[in-house]
């Protein structure tokens, strides 16, 4: 994980990046269970969703238009594409909590689909949209208080 240097506090890209590895973990530990045919495949499964969800409505509503509103163009692009993966994975995420919800395991299609969209889409959080944010924003008070927010939110361990 992006452990910060002994005697700082983790950056807002640490902080996301192992919260990235917790819900991987999250979803790891669902398919280990099922693979197992363990009874509690369908709690980690909804802690999986849950985290995911929560991941993405950070995102959205509050790093998005921080970054919006004070890089304007210059991410514009790339908040839109962003977006759009948020968009499809959500699709997923609710069908996945619709098959838990009437008594069925995820489809193996729609986990692979979400697998697909996840390993481009975090790949271009952690390589543009968070080191972008770092280097814009985390010395800046606004940024510090952000990164504040968003670690008393996320499900790693920078609580």
């Amino acid at each position: 994980m992006g452990q910060p240097t002994p005697g700082t506090e983790p950056t807002l890209e640490d902080i996301l990046k192992d919260d990235h590895e917790e819900i991987d973990g999250f979803w790891q530990q669902a398919g280990e269970l099922r693979a197992r045919n363990e009874p509690l495949t369908v709690s980690f499964y909804r802690k999986f969703v849950g985290a995911l969800d929560e991941h993405i409505e950070i995102e959205e509503h509050d790093l998005f238009p921080f970054s919006r509103n004070t890089r304007g163009e210059a991410v514009q692009h790339l908040l839109e594409v962003l977006q759009t993966e948020h968009r499809e994975i959500r699709k997923l995420l609710g069908k996945m909590s619709s098959d838990l919800d009437a008594g069925r395991l995820p489809s193996p299609d729609d986990e692979t689909e979400l697998r697909n969209i996840l390993w481009t889409h975090n790949a271009r959080e952690e390589g543009m949209f968070y080191p972008d944010f770092g280097a814009h924003f985390a010395d800046t008070p606004e940024g510090r208080k952000l990164t504040d927010e968003v670690r008393a939110r996320c499900h790693c361990g920078h609580r």
